[in-house]
């Protein structure tokens, strides 16, 4: 059984466009930087490891989810791309949002 997490749009809104637009920019540059990634991922399995066996274990209050109060999703600003230092482009990373309209740092 899928399960929606919203009800399905009557018609293809600016919004839904800009959503689209953004995985798909998402994906692009996934792709795009995937030769570094597999790269670097192989200079991390040939240097040292440790096993699960090397790691502590966590007390039984470890193990609780952290209690407080529940946090309202949040909504991620749009990701853009700006130029670095060196004059090279980097991915600019996104700012979350509360759909109060308000960013976890109260701006």
């Amino acid at each position: 059984m899928v399960r929606r997490l919203r009800p399905e749009p009557s018609e293809w809104s600016a919004d839904l466009g800009r959503e689209l637009l953004e995985l798909l920019w998402v994906l692009e540059k996934t792709l795009e930087i995937y030769p570094e990634q597999k790269e670097l991922l192989q200079k991390v399995l040939e240097g040292p490891l440790f096993t699960v066996d090397e790691l502590p274990t966590p007390t039984p209050e470890q193990r609780e989810p952290p209690g407080g109060e529940e946090e309202e999703p949040q909504e991620a600003e749009a990701v853009g791309e700006e130029e670095g230092e060196n004059g090279a482009e980097r991915v600019v990373q996104p700012r979350l949002f509360s759909p109060g309209g308000r960013n976890r740092d109260g701006v």
